[in-house]
């Protein structure tokens, strides 16, 4: 019942929009881990890849809801040991994106993003599984600008900021300590027109 009304909200959405697109994007992400006790986290490279809709509710405003994997983390370091903490994570992102000039759009709206792996991997040792010490999902809040030319093809850089403390482990919580996703997203993309006035012209 609650999938049949998303979908009859989503198409309600769609059909209500003057125009809408559908695109890929994908690109390299800067992650790290934030928050108090978290000196020994140092940034790490990862890649997102996923899909992204824009509809268009005027000629210059547009919601763009999309599905978006991602890898996140962070690496660490302390004096006897470092290594990495892998997360790979399936955001749901929901931006509002103004155009502010030709092609370029100031973008801004919230994220959920659902865990889906957490590895630990210390240097010279096997990857340990750690999903069980991690909050399953993820609130955050996404801001950023994009640049989009006529033919389709787009960049976008973005910054993800974590509102939920990552730690499901009951000691490190008894110890006040508080961890947060912090990611830069740079996507390179394309979008291409669905909407009903422009079938025709294909």
């Amino acid at each position: 019942m609650k999938k049949s009304i998303i979908l009859i909200f989503a198409a309600f959405l769609i059909s209500s929009c003057a125009t809408t697109k559908m695109g890929v994007l994908v690109g390299p992400n800067f992650t790290c881990v934030v928050g108090d006790e978290a000196d020994s986290w140092e940034a790490k490279i990862a890649l997102h890849a996923g899909v992204e809709a824009d509809l268009a509710i005027d000629d210059k405003f547009s919601i763009r809801p999309g599905i978006v994997y991602s890898g996140q983390g962070a690496d660490y370091s302390e004096s006897q040991f470092s290594g990495t903490v892998n997360l790979d994570y399936l955001n749901v992102p929901v931006l509002a994106a103004y155009e502010v000039a030709n092609g370029l759009t100031l973008q801004a709206g919230p994220q959920v993003g659902f865990l889906l792996s957490a590895k630990d991997k210390e240097d010279g040792e096997p990857d340990v599984d750690v999903k069980e010490f991690v909050k399953s999902t993820d609130i955050g809040l996404n801001f950023g600008l994009g640049y989009e030319l006529a033919n389709g093809l787009n960049i976008n850089a973005r910054y993800n900021l974590g509102l939920t403390d990552l730690n499901d482990d009951p000691d490190l919580e008894a110890e006040g300590v508080n961890w947060k996703n912090s990611v830069i997203q740079v996507s390179i993309g394309y979008r291409f027109d669905l909407s009903p006035n422009n079938s025709g012209n294909n």
